[in-house]
C-alpha cells in the first residue's frame, strides 16, 4: 500500500472515531470478511474501513455515496428551482407586438390652418384666415423696360396710346401650407385707391403666372420680361362696381388648386384690363402703400381663406 493512501485512510479513521481491530492491521487477506466488520482488504492487506463519504472513487466506485448532505438539500433545491424557473413574461416571437405604426386615418392628428398674418388680424373675418402677398408689381406697355416694384399702387388700365394695357402681378408664397390644412376656398382682396371719380365699374381678366426666377418672376420684372403664363385655363373674367377706397374680392380657389396640384411654390396672378367689360382704368394699393404713405389702413393684396365650406 502506498504511503499517501495509508496516511489518508488513517486520518479519516481518526477524524471519524471508528474502532478497528488493530491486530488485523497489515494482515494478508483476500476478501473484506477476513479483515472483520471494521476493515477492508486493500491490495491484499487489511486496513481500517473509513466512512463511505471519504472513500475515493478510485478505491471503490461502487461504495461512493454521492448524494449531498441532508442539510444542503433545501438550498440545492432552491438553487435549481431558481435557475430553471420557466420564463412566462415574454411573448412568443411570432406573437411579439408590432412596431409603432401610423394611426388609422380616423385617428390621425388633424392638420390646422396657418395663422392669420399679424397685420391682417383687424381686417380678417373671425372665422377666416388671411395671408398677405409676398411680392407685387405692375408692368406698363408704354414703359416696356420700366420696373415698378417700389410703386405704392398696382395699376390696371388701357395703354395711353391703346394697345397692351398696364397689368398688375401678385405673388403668394404657398410654403405656409406645408404641414398645415389647405383652404377650401380663397378670395383675392384688393383695396381700390382713393379716386375723385367716386364709384366706377371695374372689369378685369385674371391669369395665373409662374412664380420662380427660372420662369420669369424676378425683382426686375418688366413688360419686356414678364413671368410666364401658367396652366392651361382661359383667363377668368369678372366685373364689379366699386366705390372710392372700396375693397374688391375675386375668387381664386381654382387657381390655388391648380398651383397646388402642379407643386408650384407660389400662386402668381396677373390682372389686366378687360376691354370688353365697359370698364375704366383702376389702381389698387400695393404692398408698398402702407410704408410709403405711412398709413396702416392701406393694406396691400391678401388672400381671404375659408377652411370649411358653408352648406
Amino acid at each position: 500500500m502506498s504511503a499517501p493512501l495509508t496516511i489518508a485512510l488513517a486520518l479519516a479513521l481518526l477524524a471519524t472515531g471508528c474502532a478497528f481491530d488493530a491486530h488485523r492491521q497489515g494482515e494478508r487477506c483476500e476478501t473484506d470478511e477476513q479483515c472483520g466488520a471494521d476493515g477492508l482488504c486493500v491490495d491484499g492487506l487489511c486496513v481500517a474501513r473509513p466512512p463511505d463519504a471519504l472513500v475515493s472513487p478510485a478505491l471503490d466506485a461502487g461504495r461512493v455515496d454521492s448524494a449531498p448532505p441532508d442539510d444542503l438539500g433545501p438550498a440545492l433545491d432552491q438553487a435549481i428551482e431558481r435557475d430553471q424557473a420557466p420564463v412566462t413574461d415574454l411573448a412568443p416571437v411570432d406573437q411579439a407586438p408590432p412596431p409603432d405604426a401610423a394611426p388609422p386615418p380616423d385617428q390621425a392628428v388633424p392638420l390646422t390652418p396657418p395663422l392669420t398674418d399679424l397685420p391682417l388680424l383687424g381686417i380678417c373675418p373671425a372665422d377666416h384666415r388671411c395671408y398677405a402677398a409676398d411680392d407685387d408689381t405692375y408692368i406698363d406697355a408704354d414703359t416696356p423696360n420700366g420696373s415698378f416694384h417700389a410703386a405704392p399702387t398696382l395699376e390696371i388700365s388701357q395703354g395711353h396710346r391703346g394697345g397692351d394695357p398696364k397689368r398688375a402681378l401678385i405673388r403668394f408664397d404657398l410654403s405656409r401650407f406645408v404641414d398645415h390644412q389647405w383652404p377650401a376656398a380663397c378670395d383675392l382682396r384688393l383695396r381700390r385707391t382713393r379716386d375723385p371719380r367716386g364709384r366706377l365699374r371695374v372689369a378685369l381678366l385674371m391669369d395665373r403666372v409662374e412664380t420662380t426666377p427660372l420662369e420669369g418672376w424676378t425683382s426686375a420684372i418688366t413688360n419686356n420680361r414678364p413671368p410666364n403664363t401658367a396652366g392651361g385655363r382661359l383667363p377668368d373674367r369678372f366685373g364689379e362696381d366699386l366705390d372710392d377706397d372700396e375693397p374688391l374680392a375675386v375668387d381664386v380657389t381654382d387657381r390655388l388648386r391648380d398651383a397646388r396640384s402642379e407643386g408650384s411654390p407660389g400662386l402668381g396672378l396677373s390682372l389686366k384690363f378687360d376691354p370688353d367689360g365697359s370698364a375704366e382704368e383702376v389702381a389698387f394699393h400695393s404692398l408698398e402703400a402702407e410704408r410709403q404713405l405711412d398709413d396702416p389702413t392701406l393694406i396691400g393684396p391678401f388672400l381671404d381663406c375659408r377652411f370649411t365650406v358653408n352648406p
